[in-house]
């Protein structure tokens, strides 16, 4: 969940919010129909409402009271339409002309993001409509970054208070990180390993490579960043020195530092997989040359401390017992009828588990709980 200072900042990333209106100025024509998803504080919906559109703006975070109330705010109340709730959940009475968004992480591969836009394409989106953005690309860079990869890795591979503590370096050397870098840290012009164009993207898992001839110096890792094309001639970029402050760049970090000739070759293969609810990157460096050929098999599933219990319960033949925990979210679950008040519900929650939920209030907010995450009822205004 984003909070006020979240949204505030979004709005002083110039570089990005610029390049977002001017898309729809460009684009968007009195009469259309418009669809904001991840709308937030409803900024760009009351944008296109202002040129003309009728709108409507959809988010899951509880922000969209603030876009009605903005949206009242500078008379746009009866332009636009605030859907609290997720985007699957939403239905238009018109298929929209123009779909809007911004819902990346650091870079786009981010979780909910392409599941989203494949969607809305294919639910909401009219036949000849347009994406915005229409197209991002990815890119990767060697970096030297010692200070980073110092932070990252060093403690691991030094110790602290006299203790050894190199048996867990592998799992530091297979995290990725945020940082925000100066392009002065990266040791080649960048290039793209994959490309996202949204009009016609039906995967939600990515991968790519590419490779190095012109490096010379320590590579401490791989640098990952965007830039898109939001229309055509109207984009920005995420890297060092594009000038958009928000997003950041991912840092993958190689097992050590890694020297590198002008006369070497350093490849990359990376990829991210949906698991679940998370992406799980893996990124393949090898780096040819005279008396040099190395390759590191790096992935964030090699970072992740494994517990035997954990891995247990996800094995095909466990045979699972609710927990009581489980028994609480499923007695709430059963009564989402329509017709039971939160209120209602809670008092029965109380005095089913009387040992689990001492008081009213607690009921009040476990059942809110599981309410705003599940809970399926009319928001829209």
């Amino acid at each position: 969940m984003y909070g006020i200072v979240d949204y505030g900042a979004m709005l002083t990333d110039r570089a990005r919010l610029d390049a977002y209106a001017a898309a729809l100025r460009e684009v968007i024509r009195p009469g259309m129909v418009v669809l904001d998803v991840g709308t937030g504080p409803g900024v760009m919906a009351l944008d296109a409402a202002r040129l003309g559109a009728r709108v409507w703006a959809v988010d899951l975070d509880d922000s969209v009271g603030l876009g009605r109330e903005l949206a009242a705010r500078n008379g746009l109340g009866e332009r636009v339409t605030f859907h609290h709730g997720p985007v699957e959940s939403l239905d238009l009475p018109a298929p929209a002309d123009i779909v809007v968004s911004d819902l990346r992480g650091v870079v786009p591969v981010a979780t909910g993001h392409l599941d989203a836009i494949i969607d809305v394409r294919r639910r909401l989106l009219a036949p000849n409509g347009r994406l915005i953005p229409a197209l991002d690309r990815l890119h990767v860079a060697p970096v030297h970054v010692p200070k980073t990869w110092q932070g990252l890795a060093g403690p691991w591979s030094t110790g602290v208070l006299d203790l050894d503590l190199a048996s867990v370096h592998h799992l530091a050397i297979n995290n990725l990180t945020k940082v925000r870098l100066d392009a002065d840290a990266l040791l080649a012009p960048s290039r793209v390993w994959s490309e996202l164009d949204y009009h016609r993207v039906d995967a939600i898992d990515v991968a790519g490579e590419t490779a190095f001839e012109d490096v010379h110096g320590t590579v401490h890792g791989w640098l990952l960043f965007f830039d898109t094309e939001l229309v055509p001639g109207i984009g920005f970029s995420s890297g060092p020195g594009g000038g958009t402050e928000i997003y950041g760049q991912i840092f993958l970090p190689l097992p050590e530092p890694l020297e590198v000739e002008r006369d070497h070759r350093l490849e990359v293969a990376l990829r991210a997989d949906r698991v679940g609810d998370e992406y799980v990157w893996t990124w393949k460096t090898r780096h040819r040359g005279a008396g040099a050929d190395r390759s590191f098999d790096q992935s964030t599933f090699y970072g992740r401390p494994l517990v035997a219990s954990g891995l247990e319960r996800r094995r095909g033949s466990f045979q699972p017992r609710c927990s009581v925990e489980g028994e609480i979210e499923r007695f709430v679950l059963d009564r989402f009828d329509g017709h039971a008040t939160v209120d209602a519900i809670a008092t029965a929650l109380r005095d089913a588990f009387p040992d689990r939920i001492p008081d009213h209030r607690t009921a009040l907010t476990r059942v809110g709980d599981v309410s705003r995450r599940f809970g399926d009822g009319s928001s829209d205004s």
